[in-house]
């Protein structure tokens, strides 16, 4: 009895070893997925980048757009981490899958300053960046709906609890 005790334990300690950088979510730990991106905006609202950094790299790996763009700009203003224009942009570049105007201006606009060669490794640095935690890679859904009496419209991302993966760096 205690031989297969032993060899279910090392099965499993080398499962979790083999399959460490996937893992499938339930439907609980997506909310508290939802709460550490709220954590992580209060955070970095009350400039708090340290706390700010811990909940949105969270939130950010598990395809959660406004915490990717709020990870992309701590990283361009070296808040609570080495300045990085690199790694901003790319945060910032997953972060615009969402559709959400400003998100995509200021990527726009921040992009057209840097140099060729810089925009080169900032494409190469997105699209490893989306290929781990755009939409598609994170079962993250983003819906334009029309606001509560009124004309104008937001856009609202979604977290799937199915089929999600995490990958971190």
């Amino acid at each position: 009895m205690l031989k297969k005790i032993i060899l279910v334990l090392i099965v499993m300690i080398f499962s979790t070893s083999v399959f460490s950088e996937k893992k499938l979510l339930d439907s609980r730990e997506v909310v508290e997925i939802y709460k550490m991106q709220y954590e992580g905006r209060k955070a970095y609202k009350a400039k708090d980048y340290d706390t700010a950094l811990v909940h949105l790299t969270n939130a950010a790996e598990l395809g959660m757009k406004n915490s990717q763009y709020l990870l992309g700009l701590m990283y361009l203003k070296g808040q609570a981490v080495k300045k990085s224009n690199l790694t901003g942009m790319a945060w910032l570049g997953v972060a615009k899958e969402s559709g959400v105007k400003e998100v995509v201006n200021i990527h726009a606009k921040l992009y057209a300053a840097f140099s060729e060669k810089q925009r080169e490794f900032i494409d190469q640095k997105t699209a490893e960046f989306v290929a781990l935690y755009g939409l598609e890679a994170q079962g993250v859904s983003c819906l334009r709906e029309k606001r509560v009496s009124s004309k104008r419209f937001k856009i609202n991302c979604y977290k799937d609890s199915t089929d999600t993966q995490r990958f971190s760096l």
